[in-house]
């Protein structure tokens, strides 16, 4: 079954090779390659996310796994402490980790694990708006000593125009997390003005993931939670196993899961849990395009009979017809090592 994945993903590959022969000026943005201007697809998506997955495995080279990223592509990996880049890294609290932790010091490490491989995958691919598409990816690794493990991978693609009418398309996050096992002061109110909420900001986002906490905290309030979420947003929650929405969920191999199980419901346990307050967050902001912002939260949770832990949060925001709404959260507990 290993070998059978392996041979689909470098088939891919093979695939995005033949554009090669076209003359296709490379541009900085996808891979070496570019795309017929309204020919990005759902299909291209997933060509592109086993490009990576080739890359990782098939090649083991970390510099082909860096350069699928954009030039200011962010990483938030499953065994690493913060937020990395190209050039540098910080800690989610807003503090510079020391030089060469970076993107690519990442994968020196991941994609020359022994014996790895990939033995499934699946793909969950949304557009959330013109130019950026999210593949909530299913995948299960193993190498020498992980017998295997199932890993939540939210990749971020970016479309951006190259000359003569063609785009590329780069990775401009990756938050990966280890599927979960079968989960002192109050949230401070906005000091601000309410910004246009018909054009997401860094600001928006800012009050827009305060909203959030407080709805939950201080509130606890799950039907308030679920209104934040755009119609066809999605939650990949620290303590859930698959991907849930407003009106369903599925496990992330493509099955459905039992009735009731939405986004809904998981706060309508999250957001009761007795004594529960945030001591500490902190809020890392960046514009993946004009009408899409990101918010990598750090934040330190407490409650009944948890002393602390910390989540990163990945609020995507998305302009909607109604203002402004999170398309996705994806949450996981910040790694011990």
């Amino acid at each position: 079954m290993a070998r059978l994945v392996s041979l689909q993903i470098l088939g891919a590959m093979l695939l995005d090779t033949l554009a090669e022969a076209q003359n296709i000026d490379p541009g900085p943005f996808r891979f070496g390659k570019a795309f017929q201007v309204g020919a990005f697809s759902a299909e291209d998506v997933a060509r592109s996310t086993e490009e990576w997955m080739n890359a990782v495995v098939v090649q083991s080279n970390s510099s082909a796994v860096s350069s699928l990223f954009c030039e200011d592509g962010l990483l938030v990996a499953t065994a690493g402490l913060g937020i990395r880049t190209k050039n540098h890294s910080y800690d989610g609290w807003g503090n510079l980790k020391k030089e060469g932790v970076t993107i690519k010091s990442y994968f020196d490490w991941f994609a020359t694990l022994p014996e790895q491989n990939i033995t499934a995958f699946h793909h969950n691919i949304e557009n959330v708006a013109a130019n950026v598409w999210i593949n909530q990816a299913w995948v299960n690794w193993t190498w020498q000593g992980n017998p295997g493990l199932t890993a939540r991978m939210t990749f971020v693609f970016r479309v951006t125009p190259l000359p003569l009418g063609r785009f590329g398309v780069c990775i401009f996050q990756l938050h990966s997390s280890q599927l979960p096992e079968s989960t002192e002061h109050d949230v401070l109110e906005p000091d601000q003005p309410m910004p246009d909420q018909h054009h997401p900001t860094p600001a928006y986002a800012l009050q827009g993931t305060e909203t959030w906490m407080k709805a939950v905290v201080q509130e606890s309030n799950p039907q308030l939670v679920t209104d934040l979420f755009c119609e066809d947003g999605m939650l990949v929650a620290t303590a859930s196993e698959g991907i849930r929405k407003l009106d369903r969920s599925y496990d992330g191999w493509g099955n459905p899961v039992e009735e009731n199980t939405t986004i809904g419901s998981y706060f309508d346990w999250f957001a009761t849990l007795p004594q529960q307050t945030i001591t500490k967050y902190h809020h890392n902001i960046v514009e993946v395009s004009s009408n899409v912002v990101v918010n990598n939260a750090w934040v330190k949770w407490t409650w009944q009979g948890n002393p602390g832990l910390t989540a990163r949060m990945t609020f995507i925001f998305r302009k909607s017809s109604n203002g402004s709404c999170i398309f996705l959260l994806h949450s996981s507990q910040l790694p011990e090592v």
